[in-house]
């Protein structure tokens, strides 16, 4: 009866242990290079229409980075105004939210246009009129990475202690089209202080364009801030792969540990989706 009883105790703990193919996956969801996607609907516009038709652009906004939008503007351009008229050019971009684990695709939501008086060149039995879609928008992208500190000049010896410097770090994106995609980490010993340099490369990976500066703030070691020689790159920088934030700290000297180097980078960003419409004549 004993054995019984314990066989019995030791089943119900194994049925209460939760099983490894039912726990929750954590998904990072600060990672690759998306921001504002733009989608025109299908039929929205139509691939033709006669002349002196109406039509509706429609056009689907997705944002399929990890941060949500805060302000920016969604327009429609490359029409001539003597052969065609919109509702609107431009609308005021709604906040849209990022990917996050309520919202693992991110939020959506679709813009009209209406079209109408739609004229074709002297001359011409049809007409196909192009246009593109933009929107511009403030973005942001956050950076955060395990780092060592280590004042320890040799290989050999820095492998004897608790952590080992990376020299070079790379990264595949944090959620934004903008990234920080390498660090480099110069850690050295002066006098009684520990020296720690770090260079950051921010450069463009998304499919759009970079139509701001990059802004940089809050450049930390865990919560200390960290002296950098510049806080602002132009978009040509960036652009170029050529923007390379260097920033400092100098602290007493202390055993090798481990923590967090985090920035920020704040910005405005463009992407386009072109669309075309054929126009008829009557009759």
């Amino acid at each position: 009866m004993k054995y019984a009883v314990i066989i019995g105790v030791v089943l119900i703990l194994i049925a209460c242990t939760p099983q490894g193919g039912n726990r929750p996956i954590e998904v990072d969801y600060k990672q690759g290079y998306d921001g504002l996607e733009l989608e025109l609907l299908p039929n929205y516009p139509p691939k033709e229409i006669l002349e002196g038709g109406t039509y509706t652009i429609a056009v689907q906004i997705s944002n399929n980075g990890a941060y949500d939008t805060t302000q920016g503007e969604v327009a429609v351009w490359g029409y001539s105004k003597a052969l065609s008229t919109l509702d609107k050019e431009h609308e005021v971009l709604k906040v849209i939210q990022g990917r996050n684990a309520n919202m693992p695709s991110g939020e959506f939501y679709i813009e009209e246009f209406h079209g109408k008086n739609n004229f074709i060149p002297l001359g011409s039995d049809e007409y196909t009129k192009k246009f593109w879609v933009q929107a511009e928008y403030d973005y942001r992208t956050v950076f955060n990475a395990d780092v060592c500190i280590n004042p320890a000049m040799l290989r050999l010896e820095a492998e004897q202690d608790s952590c080992v410097v990376e020299e070079e770090m790379s990264f595949s994106g944090q959620g934004a089209p903008i990234a920080i995609t390498e660090v480099k980490e110069l850690v050295s010993s002066e006098g009684d202080n520990i020296r720690a340099q770090f260079t950051l490369k921010i450069e463009n990976n998304g499919d759009g364009e970079l139509i701001s500066p990059v802004i940089v703030d809050s450049v930390r070691i865990a919560n200390r801030r960290l002296r950098c020689e510049r806080r602002e790159f132009d978009a040509e920088l960036v652009e170029r792969g050529d923007a390379l934030l260097v920033c400092t700290f100098i602290e007493p000297s202390r055993g090798p540990y481990t923590t967090v180097l985090s920035a920020s980078l704040y910005y405005t960003y463009r992407t386009i989706e072109e669309g075309e419409i054929l126009i008829r004549r009557l009759g």
